[in-house]
């Protein structure tokens, strides 16, 4: 099974990085590759970086293994987050950790595109990511990079 999508579609609509291309493999039901193309720059610059991972091959950027952050430390991370777009009760929940791990990390940023939260903390430039109520397709390739970094 696999999925492909197009993750940051509103930021994609608008020109705005970041948005992805991503594919997220499952064989037998267990993690078996990943790649996302992460779309970068803006409009009269863009660029890509290409992650991907196998099952025990680890995970690369740019075919460069990739390596968490090790920070371990909420204090000193750099994390990143979603927003849904129903403003219910788990939204609500979202915006309340999101004031509160403001006030104790170094920041918070909401890029837009989960795929491409997961492979930033699987690259080690974000110590951590959530969000509220994802769907499989939202984060097979991403969950996966972050699984089978090495």
């Amino acid at each position: 099974m696999s999925d492909i999508l197009v993750d940051g579609t509103t930021n994609f609509a608008h020109g705005y990085p970041s948005f992805a291309v991503s594919v997220g493999v499952l064989f037998r039901g267990n993690p078996a590759a990943a790649a996302v193309v992460e779309f970068v720059g803006g409009p009269f610059c863009w660029n890509t970086r290409i992650f991907s991972a196998t099952s025990g091959g680890g995970a690369f950027c740019n075919g460069q293994r990739v390596q968490v952050s090790q920070t371990n430390r909420v204090e000193q991370s750099l994390l990143v987050t979603g927003f849904g777009y129903e403003h219910d009760d788990p939204w609500a929940t979202n915006m309340d950790l999101f004031k509160e791990f403001t006030d104790v990390s170094r920041g918070v940023r909401r890029l837009g595109a989960a795929a491409v939260d997961m492979c930033h903390v699987a690259l080690g430039i974000a110590e951590a990511y959530w969000e509220y109520r994802l769907k499989p397709w939202d984060m097979a390739a991403g969950a996966l990079m972050g699984e089978l970094k090495g």
